[in-house]
């Protein structure tokens, strides 16, 4: 019996089918294993890379920001405004501590294998 979704959406159900029937072949890869893992092995590499420059880059625009705060902090004089530009800086450093930690974690769990 047919789901009501195939008659609305064919396409869907055909690629559906196909995936039923690619599921059971075996493997397309060529090569042998041994080079299957090593590509997969360079890609986790160099995937690993790209993340940890990305925190990298996401930390310090954190510590920027954290430090525009704290300059910002001393030039002001309103309580109320140095209270936000306080709790500004405290949320930006804290946020920066957090990526400075999570990014030695990676490289730690990385550098174990």
């Amino acid at each position: 019996m047919y789901h009501w979704t195939t008659f609305f959406f064919p396409k869907v159900f055909h690629n559906y089918r196909r995936y039923l029937v690619a599921k059971d072949m075996k493997s397309s890869f060529t090569g042998s294993l041994r080079d299957r893992r090593e590509a997969a092995n360079a890609e986790t590499d160099k995937v690993n890379a790209k993340i940890d420059e990305a925190f990298k880059k996401l930390a310090k625009k954190m510590i920027s920001h954290a430090d525009k705060a704290k300059n910002k902090i001393e030039d002001n004089k309103k309580p109320e405004k140095r209270a936000k530009l306080i709790r500004r800086y405290e949320l930006y450093a804290s946020a920066a501590a957090h990526l400075k930690e999570h990014l030695t974690d990676r490289s730690d769990e990385s550098g174990g294998d």
